[in-house]
């Protein structure tokens, strides 16, 4: 019969692809597990619970009624020493449904006034002010701000840039 101390290659390569198996889950379960605790306690507020409910921050933090999404600009920048281009996408956070808007931006009342305001705020920046590390978050408030002032009934409550190209 067969010498338990020496095994056939088959039962070798058995043992080697069960240990394989179980060490790749085990990967796969602890990254899993840092990936969660990482969006938990940085990127993602959502999954954080701090129990209170009714507060500012919880309704700060609800996502807006509406999301109007527009067309992409393209603009030219107020560069003065070369022609710079920005393409940016942009879709708008409302804290109401527009009224008399069937499809996003093709049939609202607003949407000439909206893109009119935009390409205003869009067409005074410059390349260099868009690219430092807060230009964006700087970009959006003026937007925002824009629009609530230009046209309040809108209820403009956020600005979310969804596509960002400068050409130089």
């Amino acid at each position: 019969m067969g010498d338990p101390v020496n095994k056939s290659p088959q039962q070798k390569h058995g043992r080697g692809k069960l240990i394989l198996i179980v060490a790749g889950a085990t990967a796969l379960l602890a990254l899993g597990g840092a990936a969660y605790w990482y969006a938990s306690e940085h990127s993602l507020p959502s999954l954080r619970h701090s129990g209170k409910v009714g507060t500012k921050t919880a309704a700060k933090d609800a996502p807006p009624a509406v999301v109007f999404q527009l067309s992409s600009f393209v603009v030219n920048l107020a560069d003065p020493d070369h022609a710079s281009f920005l393409r940016i996408g942009i879709a708008l956070g409302l804290n109401k449904p527009l009224a008399g808007a069937g499809e996003p931006e093709k049939d609202s009342p607003f949407t000439p006034r909206i893109r009119d305001a935009v390409l205003g705020v869009l067409s005074s920046w410059k390349s260099e002010d868009l690219l430092a590390p807060d230009g964006r978050t700087k970009l959006k408030k003026q937007l925002l701000a824009t629009l609530q002032q230009k046209i309040p009934e809108l209820g403009a409550e956020d600005v979310y840039i969804t596509d960002f190209l400068i050409q130089r």
